[in-house]
């Protein structure tokens, strides 16, 4: 059920490694539904977020990509 949008993630994180050498980690936040995708892309859950829209909390994710980490 994963497949594509997990496949776009590792695309993405994998592009901004490599075009964007000054990054050093990726952030995202998202609702409670999509933590299985970040956690398989290997995210890191880091609690929750402060920022408020809607009713559903909402969770930071980040990926350090400093360390050349192949996705």
């Amino acid at each position: 059920m994963l497949g594509i949008a997990l496949l776009m993630l590792r695309s993405f994180v994998e592009r901004v490694r490599r075009e964007q050498r000054d990054v050093a980690r990726v952030l995202f936040i998202c609702k409670s539904n999509l933590i299985p995708l970040y956690t398989r892309a290997r995210f890191v859950l880091n609690g929750r977020s402060d920022v408020v829209h809607g009713k559903d909390p909402w969770y930071k994710f980040q990926i350090d990509i400093s360390n050349g980490l192949q996705l």
